[in-house]
């Protein structure tokens, strides 16, 4: 099963949310720009920085290149001042257009934020991202899609 795990967002909490979903799956995290677009995936872990209740606009350019017949389903993931999740349904929508299945699990975790400030994922967070991982894969594997 081909994996792979993108992230976008210039605050180093996504990248270590990225980094624990990556070791899970054992695969390598990538951040967007400049990852490659996927080729015959079976799943793809996405990740942003909240910027408000928008994801990361170069998260949001890359949902809208994805061809659906080049990749099967995406996991949504983000960092968060406070915890809020409305990115992700920008990033769904986007996915849902695209013809491109979104996972109904998401993760989100601590983060730092814009203007109001944040922090890092916790031990907890970072743990709770190596769960999702495994729940992903195991989604996938047994075609519960």
């Amino acid at each position: 099963m081909r994996v792979k795990i993108y992230y976008a967002g210039d605050k180093p909490c996504v990248q270590e949310v990225a980094i624990a979903i990556a070791a899970e799956a054992k695969q390598n995290s990538e951040p967007l720009p400049p990852a490659y677009m996927p080729e015959s995936l079976a799943l793809a872990f996405i990740g942003t920085v909240a910027n408000g209740k928008k994801p990361d606009k170069r998260a949001l350019d890359f949902v809208n290149m994805l061809d659906s017949k080049r990749i099967s389903a995406v996991a949504l993931f983000c960092t968060s001042h406070n915890l809020d999740g409305s990115c992700l349904d920008v990033l769904r929508e986007a996915l849902k257009a695209r013809g491109i299945k979104a996972m109904d699990e998401t993760l989100i975790c601590h983060g730092k934020g814009g203007l109001m400030g944040g922090k890092m994922p916790t031990d907890e967070d970072l743990a709770n991202a190596k769960k999702f991982a495994d729940k992903c894969l195991d989604m996938v594997t047994n075609h519960e899609l």
